[in-house]
């Protein structure tokens, strides 16, 4: 007999070892071959992936945790640039799912989708997602935390969302709360 939630661990972790064999090209086009079977998976729980962060976050009792406090503590190496012997794109992959994973246990209803040819991303809503694919790169390079102030936008976000409708277009209203004014981040649709 199966357990369907092992099941949909299983096939969002061979969704995740597709997506990491043949990771998606960034700023050009590029052929590659398709797989037979494009393999997508849901999935509502942890999904793991991110060894190099295991290691630092692990507590005394050895569990990782899923929290602001969490992601505070990545905030600050990231900080101090305690990756530096990391390549940048492997760590952004590490911390995409590390962040994921803690927006999951703040977000009811939020779950993982994992798709071939595609950036893991976690729905929040019907209409919204969250890539922190395209955000994170770009801010472990200039060594700027910015994991705290992202969860905390989302959060309030799907609060909102789950407790009343927005008077303005929730794809306004998200962007609004993801990015600072000033500036618009890339990552979120």
């Amino acid at each position: 007999m199966s357990n369907p939630k092992y099941d949909d661990l299983n096939r969002a972790r061979a969704a995740l070892a597709s997506f990491q064999a043949h990771p998606p090209t960034r700023g050009h086009a590029g052929y590659r071959p398709t797989l037979e079977e494009p393999l997508t998976a849901k999935y509502d729980g942890v999904i793991g992936g991110y060894p190099r962060l295991e290691v630092l976050l692990q507590g005394g009792d050895g569990s990782i945790p899923y929290t602001r406090d969490g992601l505070a503590r990545v905030d600050e190496m990231i900080r101090d640039r305690t990756f530096s012997d990391v390549e940048p794109e492997t760590l952004a992959l590490e911390i995409a799912l590390y962040y994921g994973d803690v927006v999951l246990g703040a977000i009811p209803g939020a779950y993982w989708v994992i798709e071939s040819g595609r950036f893991p991303r976690v729905q929040i809503s019907e209409k919204h997602f969250v890539d922190m694919f395209l955000i994170a790169p770009v801010q472990i390079k200039a060594g700027q935390p910015f994991l705290c102030q992202a969860f905390d936008r989302i959060v309030q976000f799907g609060r909102r969302a789950a407790g009343r409708r927005s008077t303005r277009p929730a794809a306004q209203s998200l962007e609004q709360l993801i990015c600072p004014p000033a500036r618009t981040l890339p990552g979120v649709a």
